[in-house]
């Protein structure tokens, strides 16, 4: 289950109002694409659509969707957010990943045994 601390909740609802977006109709939607220094960033945005084999889960009054790919990587990841000196924003904490990059913006993590990672998702450098 993806899942949002209280923090990550009422920061994204401030910016769901500022962009014209509802938690009670729309969504946040999470997922990942190959970039990074280390291999593979997340993407997130504010979304009116869901398609029909989106996962969607439901955390501190926000409805959150992935599409099924991501959701094998990501299904147990906890989004915060941060509020430091060297970081203001989204922190993803996923029990998944084996190492991140030194900038913190991309990671790697252990490729699920029962399947071919290259055929899940293809470099697009």
């Amino acid at each position: 289950m993806i899942t949002l601390s209280k923090n990550a909740a009422n920061q994204l609802k401030k910016a769901m109002d500022e962009q014209g977006f509802y938690p009670e109709d729309d969504y946040l939607r999470v997922g990942l694409k190959a970039g990074g220094c280390s291999g593979y960033t997340y993407t997130v945005e504010f979304t009116t659509e869901k398609d029909k084999r989106d996962v969607e889960y439901f955390s501190e009054g926000i409805k959150i969707i992935t599409d099924k790919k991501s959701n094998l990587f990501i299904k147990d990841t906890e989004i915060d957010w941060a509020f430091d000196l060297m970081h203001s924003g989204i922190v993803f904490t996923n029990k998944d990943a084996k190492a991140s990059c030194g900038c913190g913006t991309s990671f790697q993590f252990e490729k699920p045994s029962e399947m071919k990672f290259e055929e899940i998702f293809k470099p697009t450098w």
